[in-house]
């Protein structure tokens, strides 16, 4: 399963300070983010879609109204429109471990549109568990594909 996510890089206006936190938006489930130094990026949506990799003008035009209210005007013409797809779980949880039946062969996805938040604990979740060191109270156990009965 995937869910669909739209995002704008966009270059930050002159005269306009960094952000200093990343900016959420609940009315518009719209997030933005510094990007380099001269540039922002505005991300939202979420859309569960399938398989659909449509720029939809509606949505960039969204993104961009929250960037216009949140640092002003910018040029258009230079903003980088991406669409993409996130892979998600089932359960909306990532799936972490040793993938069955393959010795050396694991697994750290279905993070969703989460990704960004749960990627590097994801990650030290995991390296901890090859590693067989204890750096975590999670258990990985919690995040095996087996949870899913699929294997």
């Amino acid at each position: 399963m995937c869910i669909r996510d739209s995002s704008i890089t966009v270059k930050r206006p002159q005269n306009t300070p960094k952000l200093n936190y990343n900016v959420a938006c609940a009315d518009y489930r719209i997030f933005a983010t510094n990007f380099y130094e001269d540039r922002f990026r505005i991300a939202g949506f979420a859309e569960m879609r399938g398989q659909d990799y449509n720029v939809y003008e509606d949505r960039v035009e969204l993104l961009r109204k929250f960037g216009r209210e949140l640092v002003g005007d910018f040029e258009e013409g230079n903003d980088f429109v991406w669409t993409g797809l996130r892979p998600l779980s089932p359960d909306d949880g990532p799936m972490i471990g040793q993938i069955p039946n393959f010795k050396n062969v694991y697994i750290n996805a279905g993070h969703g549109s989460k990704g960004m938040i749960l990627s590097l604990g994801s990650a030290r979740l995991l390296a901890d568990h090859i590693l067989n060191q204890k750096g975590s109270n999670l258990d990985i156990k919690n995040y095996s594909l087996d949870r899913f009965y699929l294997i």
